[in-house]
């Protein structure tokens, strides 16, 4: 008894918490959503463990021909220990061209929509499918009856959307400097 009204409660915590994902939800960012910023990812890259991948969305639903804003500053926040750290990403030439620079000499700049190597860096930046996935009955059966109501596969909810994606793809090694924790932060 004691487990089942534990789970209830976490169940409940957790789809009240759902709401606080970040998608228009503000006016001044609906007036401008190169700003709304949709989700940020960060993991060590599957296929090479000496490099770390972040990644910002932006624009929920993004039709083609969305593009980003050269009037927005795109940051990247990371913290290794306490030592903070800023990658940052601005669009030049009328959002045609990209250019990302950091820590450690960290530098890229390129076009828009392609792969883009630099110094210690590469980026991607162009419309891409939003990665989220949300099953979106199931959660909302789960909340009207409190009892799970997942199942696998599931149902993307996300699954026709696009959004504008700035991935970088940084050596690891220039995001932690001699004597600082492995661990990052990232915001």
């Amino acid at each position: 008894m004691r487990t089942s009204v534990c789970f209830a409660l976490l169940l409940i915590f957790a789809a009240s918490s759902t709401f606080a994902a970040d998608h228009n939800d503000a006016p001044k960012v609906q007036q401008d959503p190169t700003a709304d910023i949709n989700d940020i990812y960060a993991f060590v890259n599957p296929n090479d463990p000496a490099e770390t991948i972040l990644i910002l969305t932006v624009i929920p639903d993004a039709a083609m021909g969305a593009r980003f804003s050269d009037a927005v500053k795109y940051n990247f926040y990371l913290q290794s220990g306490s030592v903070a750290k800023t990658i940052s990403c601005n669009f030049i030439d009328e959002g045609e061209e990209i250019l990302c620079s950091g820590p450690n000499q960290l530098f890229v700049r390129g076009e828009v929509g392609g792969e883009v190597v630099g110094d210690g860096m590469r980026v991607y930046s162009g419309l891409r499918d939003d990665p989220f996935f949300f099953d979106g009955p199931a959660f909302n059966r789960t909340r009207a009856t409190l009892m799970p109501s997942f199942t696998d596969p599931g149902f993307n909810s996300f699954g026709t959307f696009n959004t504008l994606a700035i991935v970088l793809g940084v050596q690891s090694s220039r995001l932690v400097g001699e004597g600082e924790s492995p661990v990052l932060s990232f915001w």
